[in-house]
C-alpha cells in the first residue's frame, strides 16, 4: 500500500513537498517536520535492522500532527463541497468549480501524505513492539488495523462526499446547457477533472466509494 501511495505522489502534477511549503498554516508545518523524522527513522531502520528505543523516541509522538493534518484537509474538501452546493446560477457553479478543481487536488495529494506517513509509522511501530514486547505483536497489529480502516472509512466519506456534489454540480448545468451554452460545458469539464482526481485517489488508497445521505 505505501509503494501504491508513493507511486501515486509521484504521478500528481505539483508535487506535494511544494504542496506543504507554499501552505502557510502552522498544521501544516508541523507534518514536514514530522515527514523528515519518519524518513530518518525509517532509513535508520534499514541499516540497523531493527527498530531501537532510541529511534522510536524520535517518532513516538508523530501520530497526533499527522491526525491533526489529515482531519484538517478532509474539513478543507468539506469545505469545497459545501461551497459548491450553495451555488445556483450556472456561471457561478463554473467559475468556482475551476477554482475548486486545483485544490482539490492539493489536498487530495495531502491526504495521501498523512496516510504514507501513517503506513510508515505503523510498520516502525510494530518492530519496536516485536522488538520490546514480541507476546503483544499480534493484538498490537489488530488495532493497528483497525485504526487504519477507520482513518480509510472517515477518507472514503469525505471524498464520496465530494463526488456526490459534483455529480450534483454536473447535473445543474446539463439541465441549463440551453440557456447558458459555454458556462454550463465549462461546469461540465471541471467537474469532470475533480472527479477524476478523486477516483485516482481512492484507488490507489484502495477506498472504495461510499454512499452517503445528503
Amino acid at each position: 500500500q505505501m509503494d501504491e501511495i508513493t507511486d501515486y505522489l509521484k504521478e500528481i502534477n505539483e508535487k506535494v513537498d511544494d504542496i506543504l511549503r507554499a501552505q502557510k498554516d502552522a498544521v501544516l508545518a508541523d507534518m514536514i517536520g514530522v515527514d523528515l523524522l519518519i524518513e530518518e527513522a525509517l532509513t535508520v531502520r534499514e541499516h540497523v535492522g531493527r527498530v531501537s528505543g532510541v529511534t522510536w523516541s524520535k517518532v513516538q509522538a508523530a501520530s497526533m500532527p499527522i491526525a491533526r493534518t489529515q482531519g484538517y484537509a478532509l474539513r478543507q474538501l468539506d469545505s469545497l463541497s459545501q461551497k459548491l452546493a450553495q451555488k445556483a446560477d450556472v456561471g457561478t457553479i463554473a467559475k468556482a468549480t475551476r477554482e475548486a478543481e486545483p485544490r482539490v487536488r492539493e489536498w487530495l495529494a495531502v491526504l495521501a501524505r498523512t496516510f504514507q506517513l501513517q503506513e510508515g509509522l505503523a510498520v516502525l511501530e510494530l518492530e519496536r513492539v516485536q522488538d520490546a514486547s514480541p507476546d503483544e505483536l499480534e493484538t498490537h497489529r489488530a488495532g493497528l488495523t483497525v485504526a487504519r480502516r477507520n482513518r480509510r472509512d472517515l477518507i472514503a466519506e469525505s471524498t464520496s462526499r465530494l463526488l456526490a456534489q459534483m455529480e450534483e454540480t454536473v447535473r445543474t448545468a446539463n439541465s441549463k446547457v440551453l440557456f447558458n451554452p459555454i458556462d454550463s460545458p465549462a461546469a461540465v469539464r471541471a467537474s469532470a477533472s475533480v472527479v477524476e482526481g478523486v477516483v485516482e485517489f481512492q484507488e490507489r488508497l484502495g477506498i472504495e466509494s461510499v454512499q452517503v445521505d445528503g
